[in-house]
């Protein structure tokens, strides 16, 4: 099985990313509208933990580490 390129881990990174925060104002939405408490805080932890996993794989895998070889995407 082939290890997914830097690109493709960048990407799901971006994904989380925004997954992250479409949660977040999904739940901000919900509140105003008289959502349970314990769901408001539910839904705001798995967005910000969605928000930090696409913001460290979006910056890892961003930028290829100089000394180590990879494969380039057409590979």
């Amino acid at each position: 099985m082939n290890k997914p390129s830097r690109k493709a881990l960048d990407q799901i990174g971006i994904i989380l990313l925004v997954c992250g925060v479409v949660v977040g104002m999904g739940v901000s939405v919900g509140a105003t509208r008289g959502m349970a408490m314990w769901l408001e805080i539910v839904g705001l932890v798995i967005g910000l933990i969605l928000v930090v996993a696409g913001l460290w794989m979006a910056r890892a895998f961003r930028n290829a580490d100089p000394k180590r070889p990879h494969k380039s995407d057409g590979e």
